[in-house]
């Protein structure tokens, strides 16, 4: 399928990420992105003892800001073709004229010369150079400017996930097993004798049923971004392998199960979306259980 699927394209086109309307997926990452952030920096860093919570502070601090710096100069650069960026004015188009938007490597919208893997995209109406996708999470399109730069968003996004969950695994554990250590502000692990026994977010002190409901929140939160970010950057890893776009293994996949038999597509279906209905449905219970609880 053409990106563009229109008889006409308006003239204004998508410079980058941040150029208006906003795509709610792309609001919903900055929140959560914050959310992460202010969830570990302003609660559980604070239960990590001794030297390591130097380590607490620096390690996820940098892989942040590295995440940060990526998602925005992803968001901020222009993937369209190097004629088009020059040119900037857009034609309608008319199908009654043009069977297909780009013909001969000619886009007969930016009425430039294109090179073999542009793409004109309809959301951002601009030929984009070895065009990958257009990323609502970002509000831009993805390709030969700003793929490596997208391919690191995600990759320290997953890996920023992964040590916010260990850590919330392990004070999970820690509430049950080794309870002394838990001290707000504790200094020394093997000397719990300075340790504040009395559970606090944000200064504030919370009865202690609710850490572990908190705790637990956060990482079952944790478990559902790494699973989606997960599942995306091991698909990029699979198209690099393969030396696909992500764009070319849709339309290959799509050839293939029109040309399959119709008794082998339904084979073709996999069951995540009840896995993901039925883990929401917990997300659900558990945040009535802090709604209780508080």
């Amino acid at each position: 399928m053409e990106p563009v699927s229109v008889a006409e394209v308006p003239q204004r086109h998508r410079r980058n990420g941040w150029a208006c309307p906003w795509h709610p997926f792309q609001a919903i990452a900055w929140f959560f992105t914050a959310f992460f952030a202010l969830s570990y920096y302003s609660f559980l860093v604070f239960y990590i003892p001794g030297l390591w919570r130097i380590a607490g502070y620096v390690v996820p601090g940098l892989v942040l800001l590295v995440h940060v710096v990526c998602t925005v100069v992803t968001t901020s650069l222009d993937p369209a073709e190097k004629s088009v960026r020059e040119k900037g004015s857009r034609e309608a188009f008319d199908r009654s004229v043009h069977k297909h938007v780009i013909e001969n490597y000619y886009c007969n919208i930016c009425r430039v010369n294109v090179s073999e893997g542009a793409k004109h995209c309809r959301l951002c109406n601009k030929c984009v150079s070895d065009f990958d996708h257009h990323c609502k999470w970002l509000n831009t399109c993805v390709g030969a400017r700003n793929y490596r730069w997208f391919l690191a968003t995600v990759i320290s996004g997953l890996v920023l996930l992964v040590l916010l969950f260990l850590l919330n695994l392990s004070l999970f554990v820690l509430y049950f097993s080794n309870r002394a250590l838990l001290g707000y502000g504790c200094h020394s692990p093997s000397d719990p004798s300075d340790c504040n026994s009395t559970l606090r977010v944000l200064g504030a002190a919370i009865p202690d049923p609710v850490f572990p409901t908190l705790n637990a929140l956060l990482g079952a939160l944790s478990v559902l971004a790494i699973m989606l970010l997960g599942h995306l950057v091991c698909f990029h890893l699979y198209l690099l392998c393969k030396g696909l776009s992500t764009y070319e293994y849709i339309i290959r996949e799509r050839e293939r199960r029109v040309s399959a038999p119709p008794s082998s597509r339904r084979r073709d279906c996999w069951p995540w979306k009840k896995v993901m209905l039925v883990f929401l449905c917990g997300m659900q219970c558990v945040c009535v259980c802090v709604c209780v609880c508080v």
